[in-house]
């Protein structure tokens, strides 16, 4: 928007962003042990890989559409990592770990976690333990980054209604979410919601496609190219963990690792047989190996039209279903997510009725806006005695009050959790202004230094290892 981009032009670049930058971090994942032909048909499948597509279009999940391309990226870091024993892959592990919390911290919950296992796995026996420390503090050093936003969310969580939200009377509470194997298959497309059982509104399907590439890749991981045997046994062990975290005989992990509830929706776990069956899809180009050129450029077109035949349907424009006006109408919205206590201070119960942004509930006032923003008020008092004023902000630590620049106390109001402001009698200027609060301005010196040490580590010049035997 700051280019120029009205809102909804921006929101279009922006999901352009989010597809675009997957596919090309998809190509060069794959191309190092793909070669560029099947890297490109890898690339082509993720790029409407039917999740990526759920997220643009049916769950409007952009955070989440961003988060699957920051993954490939990450990847890519990390096999570096492995690859070296300082300098820029380590800074940028860093910097896309702290990239993928800031975009969407649900799936950096476990895509940081695979990227770590990866790079390991890609480094020799020898260099493992070495590996592994030099991942762990390089995704240190990304939490160190993005530690502004981590450190308050996690900090003042009790403001919140955080842990009632993923709890098991909330819809967000991951035992309501599980799939059943046979939606990974069926092709039936909707634009609802997720619901308990199998009656989901959503599709959840992994793609027809992809699953001929991921039992193609079960083949090809013990009897297909050198090169791309060692990589297609771990996707192949990643999807079969994912796929298992989403069905409901993993509930026992679920209930022993709390850290995972807020992933929401164990269906989420998708992202990984989405990226890995994408790869799996690129490999089936290369059961053309030492044969003609015609027959290689045939498999080609049969593969790629094969992700156009089956995926089309998904991607292009539908009419809208019955009904969809009245339920996405700004009040519509404002009903669903304007007041929904999963999104609001702990105690917060605003009043849904327009009303004015400044009124006083004892006393009588006159009251003038100066400036209005989402971050400050200021306004002009005229009261003829002690007045109460509340604002239409709720009172979230960190906002703070000034009468004539002498800062007041904040309370509650009882009844909407907004601000209230005492104001003695007569002409007074009244600013209420959103700050800082310890947890905060922790969480930002954190960033700075954590930026500083990066500084540092990217200017280290990189050592290389020896490859892993296989590569």
């Amino acid at each position: 928007m700051l280019l120029g981009a009205g809102p909804m032009r921006a929101l279009q670049l922006g999901i352009a962003v989010g597809l675009v930058a997957g596919v090309l971090g998809l190509y060069v994942l794959a191309r190092a042990d793909m070669g560029s032909a099947a890297a490109s048909v890898a690339a082509a499948a993720y790029a409407i890989v039917p999740y990526r597509l759920l997220d643009a279009w049916v769950r409007a999940a952009y955070p989440e559409l961003l988060a699957t391309a920051i993954v490939p990226l990450l990847l890519v870091a990390a096999r570096a990592t492995a690859e070296r024993t300082a300098g820029p892959a380590g800074a940028a592990v860093a910097a896309l770990s702290a990239l993928l919390l800031l975009t969407h911290a649900p799936t950096s919950l476990f895509a940081i976690p695979l990227a770590v296992a990866y790079g390991v796995y890609r480094s020799t026996r020898a260099e493992r333990g070495s590996t592994m420390r030099r991942l762990l503090a390089s995704v240190a050093l990304g939490f160190g980054l993005s530690a502004f936003f981590w450190l308050p969310a996690t900090l003042e969580r009790g403001n919140t209604e955080f842990d009632r939200s993923v709890g098991p009377a909330s819809y967000f509470f991951y035992g309501h979410h599980f799939v059943e194997l046979r939606q990974l298959w069926e092709t039936r497309w909707g634009f609802g919601e997720s619901l308990p059982g199998s009656t989901d509104g959503m599709s959840f399907q992994l793609g027809r496609l992809h699953w001929i590439g991921l039992l193609g890749a079960m083949v090809m991981a013990w009897r297909g190219p050198g090169p791309m045997r060692r990589e297609l046994r771990f996707w192949l062990a990643a999807t079969a963990a994912a796929l298992y975290l989403m069905t409901a005989p993993s509930q026992w992990v679920w209930r022993s690792l709390p850290l995972l509830h807020p992933v929401q929706f164990p269906w989420r776990f998708l992202v990984v047989p989405a990226l890995a069956s994408s790869l799996f899809v690129g490999a089936l180009v290369r059961l053309g190996d030492g044969r003609p050129a015609t027959v290689q450029g045939l498999l080609v077109a049969f593969v790629v039209g094969g992700l156009a035949v089956c995926y089309a349907p998904y991607a292009t424009s539908r009419r809208a279903p019955p009904g969809l006006d009245a339920k996405v109408s700004p009040e519509g919205l404002q009903g669903w997510t304007g007041a929904h206590s999963v999104w609001l201070p702990r105690g917060a119960r605003p009043d849904p009725a327009p009303g004015p942004r400044l009124q006083a509930v004892s006393g009588a006032a006159a009251v003038r806006l100066l400036d209005d923003r989402t971050h400050r008020l200021a306004a002009r008092i005229q009261a003829e005695g002690p007045v109460g004023l509340r604002a239409r902000i709720l009172a979230y630590p960190g906002w703070r009050a000034y009468v004539d620049g002498a800062e007041v106390p904040i309370r509650p109001d009882p009844d909407t959790g907004a601000i209230v402001v005492d104001v003695p009698a007569g002409d007074h200027e009244l600013r209420l202004r959103f700050g800082s609060t310890p947890a905060r301005s922790a969480g930002l010196l954190l960033s700075v230094s954590s930026l500083l040490v990066g500084a540092g580590l990217f200017r280290l010049r990189p050592a290389p290892v020896s490859p892993p035997a296989g590569s």
